[in-house]
C-alpha cells in the first residue's frame, strides 16, 4: 500500500499516524527497511514509497503502544511480545531489558550483589539470606537449591571446586551469562531463535499453565497462611483454553495477544539464544540434575512436582532439537 493508505488504514483503526512518525519507525527499525520499498511513478514524476501489508499491524501496534507510553522501546517490547519482531539490534535491546528487569527482581533489597564485595563473600551473603527464607528446610534439600539459586544469578566463586556442575550451569545460564550471549550472538541467528520462540509457545502454554495452577498459586497460598494471612478464597487459576484462543498462526507467524505469553517468546528466545550446541549425554545429566533438586524441594513444601518436571522435559527436547537443526 501506498504511504496515504496506509495512514488511512491506521486511521480507520482508531491510530493516527503521520509520515513523519513513519518514517521515524522505519529508522528506529520498529518497522524493518526491508518492509518498504520505493516506487518509481514514471519519467520525471518522482517515486513513493509502497508498504508491505505487514507494516500495517506494526504501525497500529507501534501507535497504540506511545499513546501509553512514549519510549520507543516500550513500543519495540510490545511489538515483539505480540510477534512482530523489530530490526535485530533493536531486538537486542528489547531482550537485554528483560534480563535487567529479571536481573532488578531477583537482587531486590540485597544490594551486595554485584558490588565489590568479595565473590565469595556475596555467595556466603547470599546462602545465609536464603536460609532465613526456609528454617525449616533439610540441607540436603538446601544446599543444592541454594547452589542452583546463586548460579543462575552468578555468585558461584571460581574456585568452588565442590560446585563444579553448578559453575557449568553458571557459565551457561547467569543473567552475566546470558546478557553476554545477547550481545555477541549473529543479528540473523537471534531472529531465528526469536522465531522458533514463538513456534514453541502452543506447546509450553499448557506446561506453564499447569506450573501457575499446580504449583505457583497454592506455594503463594501457602505462603500467605505461614504469615498468618490465610484466606478461605481457593486458589486462582489460569484458563488453557483461552489462553490458547489468544494464539494464532498466521502464515510463518505465531501472534498472541496475550502480554504473558508475549513475555514467555521473549524469555524463551533468551533460553535459546544461550543454549550451547552440546551432547545429548550432557545435557541429560543438567536435566536430571536439576529435576532432583526440584523435586526435593517441592516435597519439602508438599506440593506436586510434575508441571515443572514436564517443563524440564520440554526444555530438554527444545534442546534436542537445536542440535538437530544445527547438524542439518
Amino acid at each position: 500500500m501506498t504511504t496515504e493508505q496506509l495512514i488511512h488504514e491506521c486511521a480507520d483503526l482508531g491510530v493516527t499516524v503521520t509520515i513523519t512518525q513513519l518514517a521515524r519507525w522505519v529508522q528506529e527499525g520498529l518497522i524493518p527497511s526491508e518492509l518498504r520499498q520505493r516506487h518509481g511513478l514514471g519519467r520525471g514524476n518522482g517515486t513513493e514509497w509502497l508498504w508491505e501489508a505487514e507494516c500495517l499491524p506494526r504501525a497500529v501496534i507501534t501507535g497504540r503502544s506511545l499513546n501509553i507510553n512514549r519510549s520507543l522501546l516500550h513500543a519495540s517490547q510490545a511489538l515483539a511480545e505480540i510477534g512482530y519482531a523489530p530490526s535485530p539490534p533493536v531486538l537486542r535491546k528489547v531482550l537485554l531489558e528483560c534480563i535487567a528487569v529479571y536481573q532488578r527482581l531477583m537482587i531486590t533489597r540485597q544490594t551486595y550483589i554485584g558490588s565489590n564485595h568479595p565473590q565469595e563473600e556475596q555467595y556466603r551473603r547470599f546462602r545465609r539470606h536464603m536460609r532465613q527464607k526456609a528454617l525449616d528446610m533439610p540441607d540436603a534439600t538446601f544446599d543444592p537449591f541454594a547452589a542452583y539459586a546463586a548460579a543462575l544469578i552468578g555468585l558461584i566463586p571460581n574456585d568452588a571446586f565442590a560446585l563444579e556442575d553448578m559453575q557449568q550451569i553458571q557459565q551457561l545460564f547467569s543473567l552475566p551469562s546470558l546478557k553476554e550471549h545477547l550481545e555477541t550472538i549473529d543479528e540473523s541467528l537471534l531472529l531465528a531463535k526469536y522465531e522458533v520462540a514463538g513456534h514453541l509457545l502452543p506447546t509450553f502454554t499448557p506446561i506453564i499453565v499447569g506450573m501457575f495452577n499446580e504449583f505457583f498459586f497454592p506455594f503463594a497460598k501457602q505462603l500467605q497462611e505461614k504469615k498468618g494471612q490465610g484466606t478461605t478464597a481457593p486458589s486462582p487459576n489460569l484458563d488453557l483454553r483461552k489462553l490458547q484462543e489468544q494464539t494464532q498462526v498466521e502464515g510463518k507467524r505465531v501472534i498472541t495477544s496475550n502480554q504473558g505469553l508475549g513475555k514467555l517468546r521473549l524469555y524463551l528466545t533468551i533460553f535459546l539464544a544461550a543454549l550451547p550446541p552440546s551432547d545429548e549425554e550432557k545435557w541429560e545429566q543438567r536435566t536430571i540434575m536439576l529435576k532432583n533438586i526440584v523435586c526435593s524441594v517441592l516435597e519439602h513444601f508438599g506440593l506436586p512436582s510434575s508441571p515443572l518436571t514436564n517443563l524440564l522435559e520440554a526444555s530438554k527436547s527444545i534442546t534436542l532439537d537445536q542440535k538437530s537443526s544445527s547438524a542439518t
